[in-house]
């Protein structure tokens, strides 16, 4: 059983069906977490958003694993918990510096000068 948080599930175009799987595996929810297909819902009481704006096409060799890239405009840009200024896995106040490729994690991407963490794997870069 999985436990997320500032989490974004994602379906995969080629394997349709993904993202409901994933669901079914949810234990509970910390918050902020989307889910690109909107199939979960609200799956076993856990209010899912669904994101808006994310590359539904993998990229690869970015990082140690393939990634789906925000999109300018998405709603998961700066949408992760501003309560710590900080972006933190699930249960675990240990601050995340930096996301799955290395890059800075709370970047002021929306200028209104919160530091808040994407939600997601990734943070949007600044053009």
């Amino acid at each position: 059983m999985l436990a997320i948080n500032h989490t974004v599930i994602a379906d995969d175009p080629l394997n349709p069906g993904l993202a409901n799987e994933a669901c079914e595996r949810v234990a509970s929810t910390g918050q902020n977490n989307l889910v690109t297909d909107g199939t979960c819902g609200s799956w076993n009481g856990f209010n899912l958003g669904v994101a808006q704006d994310i590359d539904p096409d993998l990229t690869d060799g970015l990082s140690h694993t393939p990634v789906h890239l925000l999109r300018q405009g998405s709603n998961a840009l700066d949408a992760g918990s501003h309560l710590a200024m900080v972006c933190s896995d699930y249960g675990n106040a240990t601050p995340l510096a930096h996301d799955q490729r290395g890059v800075t994690r709370t970047i002021d991407y929306d200028g209104d000068g919160l530091n808040q963490c994407d939600i997601g794997a990734v943070e949007m870069e600044l053009p």
